[in-house]
């Protein structure tokens, strides 16, 4: 069976990482000739060790020359193998781009399986710019009936696509992101406790609320900590967020730094305030660090998160944020316990083996419903 991948970002980050797992996953399995369509970056360099991977690097602008490109590799990669081809398409922007492609340079009858898994969208969501938030729903409409199939990774977004895209239950599945377990938990007790944060520094991700809030903590406990994870357009306005309000010693924007789960093992607290997540895998992460979470109850979280592994807070409570963020670290107990459930939570519905199971069956199944058409 041929897979072909096709995403718009090749980023250390949610969408890129949940396709580097698929890729590392299938790699294990014998039968697969795994293709890779993408940007430059970290993902295609991450996923050239793996032998039965093939890797083609895409201009991430919206060209005719890179439209092109894409549409003669979905077809040259299908040719040979057009009745076990699947191409997979990630996320809004490689939709976008693949809608625009093929509805302009694509055959009038593809000879390969179309299935795309929508990443960003539930009912949450919402660009700054309202006219452009309608264009894309417009556009992302469009896509998704070319497409043969589409995967949500949370019933948040499965609603989304029921009850404003309009997509008929029968072409979607429900496949959640799956993480990998660590090897390694350790979060030592100290009188400096971190609290930890991981997302792209954008309006979304509520980083503000977050610095608001340790504003409050520090009081209580002098000695606490917090490290954001994450690049992105915000970053010069929270570092002013962060010298205004006197925190330069507590609250430190970290980028994106070697290894991720060095810092999850050294945190105490996971911390989002996230005003949207169709996941929320970075949630998953730190859960799976045996990381005890406080959330925004937003997205697909409330499928992560119980009351026996964490914490919700009403979005934009910074105040609300700031009480139960000092009220856990002050009740290791609490924090070891919620930890603990969280862990068997991730452990038992979403390991990155229960994801590829998932995939795996749904190529199966999809590839069979293209041959009878």
């Amino acid at each position: 069976m041929r897979i072909i991948y096709f995403i718009a970002d090749s980023s250390h980050s949610g969408a890129p990482v949940h396709v580097a797992d698929c890729i590392k996953g299938l790699a294990r399995y014998p039968g697969y000739d795994i293709h890779l369509i993408a940007p430059a970056g970290w993902l295609i360099e991450s996923s050239k060790r793996y032998a039965h991977c093939h890797t083609i690097s895409i201009a991430s602008v919206l060209s005719s020359g890179a439209q092109k490109l894409l549409v003669n590799a979905f077809q040259k990669l299908s040719v040979d193998n057009s009745d076990k081809t699947v191409v997979h398409i990630h996320g809004v922007r490689a939709g976008l781009f693949s809608y625009l492609s093929l509805h302009k340079f694509g055959p009038l009858h593809r000879p390969y399986t179309l299935v795309y898994t929508e990443h960003l969208y539930t009912k949450d969501y919402s660009l700054k710019n309202p006219l452009r938030g309608k264009l894309q729903k417009m556009m992302l409409r469009r896509w998704l009936r070319m497409v043969d199939h589409v995967i949500a990774v949370s019933h948040a977004v499965e609603n989304f696509l029921l009850d404003v895209m309009h997509i008929p239950v029968s072409r979607i599945s429900v496949i959640h992101n799956g993480v990998v377990l660590p090897k390694k938990y350790a979060h030592p007790a100290t009188s400096n406790p971190i609290i930890g944060s991981i997302g792209s520094l954008n309006h979304i991700k509520g980083y503000e609320d977050l610095i608001i809030a340790m504003r409050f903590v520090r009081q209580k406990i002098p000695g606490v900590q917090c490290e954001i994870i994450g690049t992105g357009a915000l970053q010069k306005t929270l570092n002013k967020q962060i010298k205004k309000l006197r925190l330069t010693d507590s609250v430190h924007l970290i980028g994106q730094p070697q290894s991720i789960d060095d810092h999850l093992s050294s945190w105490q607290l996971f911390v989002s305030t996230s005003y949207s997540e169709s996941f929320g895998i970075a949630v998953a992460q730190a859960m799976a660090h045996k990381l005890p979470v406080i959330a925004y109850k937003v997205g697909g979280l409330p499928e992560l998160i119980s009351k026996e592994s964490g914490r919700f807070i009403k979005k934009g409570d910074t105040f609300g944020l700031a009480l139960t963020i000092e009220n856990m670290l002050r009740n290791p107990d609490t924090l070891g316990s919620l930890g603990e459930a969280g862990f068997a939570h991730i452990q038992t519905f979403f390991t990155v083996d229960i994801m590829v199971d998932a995939l795996r069956a749904l190529y199966t199944q999809q590839i069979q419903l293209h041959a009878t058409t």
